[in-house]
């Protein structure tokens, strides 16, 4: 850490030849290959699930001390690109400087799924105190019953089944707006193709995600709130592209090799 990192040296691919080319596998040995594969998704969901727990009380105490800082969870939000993307300009702007708190609550069954909480300070734009936005376990049938298959660490085989796409279902909630004049996603609404309604050709207001079962949060922003306060997210979002962009570099020249510890596959969304 701190020093300068030394860009990976890719060789070149094994030959057709090479006594190293990709193995034909017994049935016997890819048992063996699969089972270790298992440990180690397991584990890696024991781990995520530990680290959402130890983090509360973490961001409880952020949640208090920010309360200090000016419009913090508003000035947050908008120095987020993505989700800056989806602000109808300065009415949305506006209206989030009323945003007084944020925070996010895990699922007890299913740590995966979460609801991201907006508590808002008196506004002129709707009644609401608190909006919601969730993201609900809901598991398709066939998956396993909940605390089944238990293993030393606690993990189930419906935590091991889980998978984004399938399990969780993005959820929807009516504003209660004060007026036509300040309702923001009638003023702003979220235009589609209507050919195809997954292309937005204009995602409208900020508040259209409220009332649209849409997945757009970014499960980065909660974790690294204080460094998008300081203007510093973009810096990191940076340096991750850099060394996606490396990565690329290297693996030119149709190399498909990846680092040797591949990213999670089942990795918890942390709000």
């Amino acid at each position: 850490m701190g020093g300068p990192s030394k860009r990976r040296t890719t060789a070149a691919a094994p030959q057709d030849d090479s006594p190293l080319e990709l193995p034909q596998l017994s049935d016997q040995q890819q048992k063996l290959v699969d089972a270790q594969v298992k440990l180690l998704e397991r584990a890696e969901i024991a781990v995520d699930a530990a680290t959402i727990k130890i983090m509360q009380s973490v961001y409880q105490k952020r949640r208090e001390a920010v309360k200090t800082l000016p419009r913090f969870w508003g000035t947050a939000l908008a120095q987020h690109d993505q989700l800056a993307v989806y602000m109808a300009g300065p009415d949305d702007l506006k209206a989030l400087t009323h945003l007084s708190d944020l925070w996010v609550e895990y699922d007890e069954v299913e740590p995966r799924a979460f609801t991201v909480n907006f508590e808002f300070s008196e506004n002129p734009y709707f009644s609401d105190k608190v909006l919601r936005k969730e993201f609900k376990y809901t598991p398709p049938e066939g998956t396993p019953a909940p605390g089944t298959g238990l293993d030393a660490n606690g993990v189930s085989d419906a935590q091991e089944a889980f998978e984004w796409e399938s399990h969780v279902t993005p959820q929807a909630i009516k504003i209660n707006w004060k007026d036509d004049a300040h309702n923001l996603t009638k003023l702003f609404p979220r235009v589609v193709n209507p050919e195809d309604p997954e292309d937005v050709e204009e995602f409208g207001s900020f508040f259209n995600l409220f009332e649209q079962a849409k997945d757009e949060e970014r499960q980065d922003f909660y974790p690294q709130a204080l460094q998008y306060y300081l203007g510093e997210g973009r810096a990191m979002v940076d340096t991750d592209e850099e060394m996606d962009s490396e990565d690329e570099d290297d693996n030119e020249d149709g190399d498909e090799s990846e680092d040797l510890e591949e990213p999670r596959k089942k990795r918890a969304r942390q709000g």
